[in-house]
């Protein structure tokens, strides 16, 4: 199969397993938001924005690291990839520490305790799917990583609709259980799957342990600090706005988050042939072609969805709560113009990965955590949720602006911007080909 058919198959069977996943999202969103209200909808958003926060830990960044190496190094993908379970499993261990913690011995109420130490079961569920998408990623077969979503999805909307009709008291860990029986049914329908890709080989290399390790840590930085720049709004708003702030907030970046994934599909696509790009000199006119075209597309995509997100803005906040919420609208119209900078920083973020240069992502991760951090921290306290959201907005804009500096330098100048009419024309003319380089 050519690049570009594999990259099309790839990022549209994504595409469109994530319509489905979204539908199941929508659904399950409603029932638990109408269901659960404002403020214990606020508090489920605090216990998997913790469990979401420590799951980044568990994966120390090995993922995209891991399917750079095993990309270009083919004949070793099953021992390396072997290897990278066997970390990813310890690291677990040690990022549930803090929910069991805090369900033993915080000073929460007991129904909340109860939800932290169940969830904590879900870090070594979502650790053991991601890393059967190492072995998906790296044989660009990204659509049965697709199928696992939806199968993921469709069994927690299922668990959710099991609780919603039965369950005699609104207990938020009943609905953490409902997505740890999820995760649990898909990762054993999917590993036979996963295993006759590549042959994994769990013995233990210390060259490779140790190169994985070194070469993840400046991406386990960076996807910590970005995970927690994203969260720590959550947790600050928590603290001193109360549960019925996070229940608004919470709401309106599962949106978000919902939307940005598209961007993530086709990046996730593209990294293993940016990557094995990225280490022959003479392909780097190849390289920034593709780069190229993917930057014409996710501008084009995140200005049409941010100006839509903008105007529908009421009627999806009327879809998910029974009725138009002055609150949830705010902050969702606010969260929108942060779109169109993060659908660019999934560009430039996974192609400073592929170049190599993710000791650079760590400074710029760490500089956009502190600004994040202090700016919720001084303002969340005045303006609650409406500083959360314009705050997601400003530090969009300084990740963009810093990446782009960076890939600016090592491309040799930026790159052209086309109309949004050219790539259409092009995409349609070649019939989805757009990325035969």
């Amino acid at each position: 199969m050519s690049i570009s058919k594999n990259i099309t198959l790839n990022t549209g069977s994504q595409a469109g397993a994530k319509i489905i996943v979204v539908i199941f999202g929508v659904l399950s969103t409603i029932l638990l938001r109408r269901y659960l209200g404002r403020s214990l909808y606020g508090d489920f958003v605090f216990v998997f924005s913790l469990a979401t926060m420590l799951s980044t830990l568990a994966d120390f960044g090995s993922h995209l690291i891991t399917v750079r190496e095993a990309s270009q190094n083919k004949l070793n993908a099953g021992l390396i990839i072997g290897n990278v379970f066997v970390l990813r499993f310890a690291f677990s261990l040690l990022a549930s520490i803090p929910l069991v913690f805090l369900g033993i011995k915080s000073g929460y109420p007991l129904f909340l305790k109860t939800a932290l130490l169940v969830s904590s079961l879900i870090i070594f569920l979502i650790s053991f799917k991601n890393s059967l998408m190492i072995i998906f990623h790296t044989r660009l077969k990204l659509f049965y990583y697709s199928l696992m979503n939806i199968f993921i999805s469709g069994f927690n909307f299922l668990g959710i609709v099991f609780f919603y009709s039965f369950a005699r008291t609104k207990e938020i860990s009943y609905f953490v259980s409902s997505q740890i029986m999820a995760l649990l049914i898909t990762v054993l329908i999917f590993t036979p799957l996963a295993l006759k890709l590549i042959k994994l080989n769990f013995k233990l290399n210390k060259k490779i342990v140790k190169r994985i390790i070194l070469q993840s840590a400046p991406m386990g930085g960076i996807l910590l600090m970005f995970t927690f720049y994203s969260r720590v709004d959550t947790l600050i708003l928590k603290h001193f706005q109360g549960s019925e702030a996070v229940g608004i907030y919470g709401l309106t970046y599962k949106v978000f988050e919902n939307l940005n994934v598209f961007a993530s599909y086709l990046m996730n696509s593209l990294l293993p042939v940016l990557s094995e790009m990225a280490v022959k000199k003479d392909n780097q006119i190849q390289f920034k072609k593709m780069f190229q075209i993917a930057f014409d597309l996710l501008f084009s995509a995140g200005l049409l969805i941010t100006i839509l997100l903008f105007i529908f803005s009421p009627l999806i906040i009327k879809i998910l709560t029974g009725s138009v919420l002055v609150s949830e609208t705010l902050s969702l119209r606010i969260l929108s113009f942060a779109l169109f900078f993060s659908f660019l920083n999934h560009l430039t973020g996974y192609s400073i990965i592929a170049l190599g240069e993710q000791k650079k992502s760590f400074f710029i991760a760490a500089l956009a955590l502190v600004f994040n951090f202090s700016i919720n921290f001084v303002l969340v306290p005045l303006f609650s949720f409406k500083a959360a959201a314009i705050n997601t907005i400003l530090t969009e804009v300084l990740v963009f602006s810093l990446t782009v500096l960076v890939i600016r330098k090592k491309l040799g100048g930026f790159l052209k911007l086309n109309t949004f009419l050219k790539t259409t024309t092009s995409f349609l003319i070649n019939k989805g080909r757009i990325f035969n380089v």
